[in-house]
C-alpha cells in the first residue's frame, strides 16, 4: 500500500488523482498481487473489509478516473454504474451522438426509439410493410418472391409477416 500513496496527488477539487500507470479509459491501475488491478478497486476493498468480487464495481462518485480518494467511491454493481453514467449523461451517446451511431450502440431505455419509416436504416414505408402482409397468402406466394420485388431479403418479409419486426402498425 506504501507504493499506492506515494503516486497518489490531493488537487483543487478534492480527488485525489493517481499519478501512476493508468489503462485506457485513464483509470488507476497497478500491478496487485500478481495481477492487474484498478486502485479504486484496491482502496474500496480496504474500506469495506473485503475483497470486491467482479461483480462488485468500485464506482466514482466524482467521474474522474484517475481519483482515489475513498470519499468519492461507492461499492456498487455493473447495472448501478451504469445508471450512475447515463442520469449524469457521461455516456458518448451523449457526449457525441455521431460516434454513438459510428461504432452502433443503442440504449433503449435513454435514448429515442426509431420504428418504422422514420428508424435510419428502414427501406421499406409502412404502405409497403401492409402491402407485404397483404400480398402473402400460403402456398402460393413465395417469400422470395415478395422479397424480389421490395428489392429485400426473404427473411425480412417473413419477419415482417409474423409481425416480429414492424410491431407497431
Amino acid at each position: 500500500m506504501v507504493r499506492v500513496w506515494a503516486k497518489i496527488l490531493p488537487v483543487e477539487s478534492g480527488c485525489w488523482e493517481w499519478q501512476g500507470s493508468t489503462d485506457i479509459s485513464g483509470y488507476a491501475r497497478i500491478s496487485y498481487k500478481n495481477q492487474p488491478e484498478l486502485v479504486s478497486r484496491i482502496l474500496l476493498s480496504k474500506i469495506v473489509k473485503k475483497e470486491l468480487t467482479r461483480l462488485e464495481y468500485a464506482c466514482h462518485k466524482c467521474d474522474n478516473p484517475r481519483c482515489c480518494n475513498p470519499a468519492h467511491l461507492f461499492l456498487g454493481t455493473p447495472k448501478d454504474n451504469t445508471d450512475d453514467m447515463m442520469k449524469k449523461r457521461r455516456h458518448i451517446c451523449f457526449i457525441n451522438p455521431n460516434k454513438m451511431r459510428e461504432v452502433g450502440l443503442r440504449m433503449k431505455k435513454f435514448l429515442p426509439r426509431f420504428e418504422g419509416e422514420s428508424h435510419p436504416q428502414a427501406k421499406l414505408t409502412e404502405k409497403e410493410v401492409l402491402e407485404i402482409r397483404t400480398m402473402y397468402v400460403p402456398r402460393k406466394v413465395t417469400l422470395k418472391s415478395i422479397a424480389r420485388i421490395y428489392k429485400i431479403d426473404y427473411t425480412t418479409v417473413s419477419d415482417i409477416i409474423r409481425r416480429k419486426i414492424w410491431t407497431h402498425i
